[in-house]
């Protein structure tokens, strides 16, 4: 928890610390285990009844973090001193001290544990949420500008440090103060990173690196699998609380976790095979009640019409002269209406799984 708010929230990775002085940072041990006494309290238990597991994160009235400066890496809870807990680069938390007949309370199996009467961890959400708190906005402000732009102003996100300074830093700054002015305000935050000029540029240009440090051109980025699975709903005509019911579990399975921020991707040979071999797939793209497939089966436009409005869906361009000859050729040879049926099916399928409908282009 010490480590992952940190990076995630912070911008800043301190768990070098945990088992030494950082050599090139200025945190040392005692910074790490300030910041892991807010956490220390923390708790997992199972609540509930009838059956149904259910899992909360409590927090404890009592406990601290100990810790000896030896030359054996030490744990949190091994044999130690006491340590308070310190906001990381800042001053140690003032807190009530516990009552000399303070005992903790006993929880039966499957209850609701109750708050303590003082909560570090509220504490620490409090101050890493102030306005005037130095990691913050600057972290927050610089991990959405990469998540739209493919990569931070410092890069990786997660890791601000004095040999990883920013590509921009005057930019960092007006996003920054921007961002507290408009107290947090994320709307406000995405708004001005999508209307920019960096954000609006194409994809073309002479740069090759996929992730250009200078913003020289758009880069091009998979779908995550939250945005693959609302564009295959709009492409296929499907509902899209249906599509993500029915589907998203396997996208998420094939196409991993949402996008980290960091523009981080590399293929499979799993995720090809799902694009070429799932039945979840191939069901969106079958003629059914209502779906696209079925308005091209049933429209009595020609074929030509009917291939243009096809990628349009699908791929938001008309077709080339040779795509369209291809694909009008493709329908037009068929009598049989189900024979038709499939192979608008196929037609489907290999649009939704080509590269051109995976990526941002």
């Amino acid at each position: 928890m010490t480590t992952a708010t940190s990076r995630f929230f912070l911008g800043t990775q301190i768990q070098c610390a945990k088992c030494h002085d950082h050599p090139f940072e200025p945190w040392k041990q005692t910074d790490y285990y300030g910041m892991a006494g807010f956490f220390v309290r923390s708790f997992v238990t199972e609540v509930g009844k009838d059956g149904a597991k259910k899992f909360v994160v409590a927090e404890r009235g009592s406990g601290e973090v100990t810790f000896s400066a030896t030359k054996d890496p030490k744990k949190p809870g091994a044999k130690g001193d006491p340590v308070k807990p310190k906001f990381l680069n800042g001053a140690e938390l003032s807190e009530p001290p516990l009552p000399a007949d303070f005992k903790e309370p006993k929880i039966n199996p499957g209850q609701t544990p109750p708050k303590p009467a003082f909560s570090r961890r509220a504490r620490v959400v409090e101050w890493i949420t102030a306005w005037d708190n130095p990691y913050f906005a600057r972290a927050a402000a610089n991990r959405v500008w990469a998540q739209f732009m493919g990569r931070g102003i410092v890069h990786p996100v997660d890791d601000f440090n004095a040999q990883n300074e920013p590509s921009q830093p005057e930019l960092l700054k007006a996003l920054t103060d921007g961002f507290v002015a408009h107290k947090f305000d994320l709307k406000w935050l995405v708004r001005e990173i999508v209307l920019s000029e960096a954000y609006q540029v194409a994809d073309t240009g002479p740069v090759a690196d996929a992730l250009p440090k200078y913003y020289e051109r758009a880069r091009v980025r998979p779908l995550s699998a939250e945005e693959l699975t609302s564009a295959l709903a709009v492409a296929t005509g499907h509902d899209q609380d249906a599509v993500f019911k029915n589907c998203f579990e396997n996208i998420v399975k094939f196409f991993g976790e949402p996008t980290d921020g960091q523009g981080a991707f590399q293929g499979s040979i799993a995720e090809h095979l799902f694009l070429n071999n799932s039945g979840d797939l191939r069901g969106l793209c079958q003629p059914r009640k209502g779906n696209f497939a079925e308005q091209l089966l049933t429209s009595t436009d020609g074929w030509e019409a009917k291939v243009d409005r096809m990628f349009l869906t699908v791929l938001s361009r008309k077709p080339t002269e040779k795509e369209r000859e291809r694909f009008v050729k493709h329908f037009a040879g068929a009598a049989d209406p189900k024979v038709t049926a499939q192979r608008i099916e196929e037609a489907l399928w290999v649009l939704v799984s080509c590269s051109e409908f995976r990526f941002n282009r």
